[in-house]
């Protein structure tokens, strides 16, 4: 009897561990959400869309309309764009790809001015 109570156990126990993982996987993908927005500015460490800042890192892709690998120094802003990024609590989302979708006679390569 003890050995089947041994073995209930360690299957329960093991049930517990696999439903606290796959939460915890699911709260993960919940994090990472794609979108279509219109980038209206650019910063040297971050894009803005709809007054919020995207922060941009070395391991940010960013294609543009064409499927070419460019940086954020020659992504034209404004522009429409499907980004993929992360939530972080209490923090900006990190941009992880921007794909330029279509731009406008207006966009520019250059640089936003600086919010205050």
């Amino acid at each position: 009897m003890r050995i089947r109570d041994r073995a209930r156990s360690s299957f329960i126990g093991g049930l517990v561990v696999l439903t606290m993982f796959l939460a915890a996987a699911s709260q993960v993908q919940a994090v990472q959400r794609t979108t279509q927005l219109n980038l209206q500015g650019k910063t040297d460490k971050a894009v803005i869309a709809n007054e919020r800042h995207y922060l941009v890192n070395e391991s940010t892709v960013i294609v543009d309309e064409w499927g070419e690998q460019i940086t954020l120094d020659t992504l034209p802003v404004p522009c429409q764009a499907e980004m993929t990024y992360r939530l972080r609590m209490d923090k900006d989302p990190q941009a992880l790809e921007i794909k330029v979708s279509d731009t406008s006679l207006e966009s520019r390569s250059s640089w936003s001015p600086e919010e205050d």
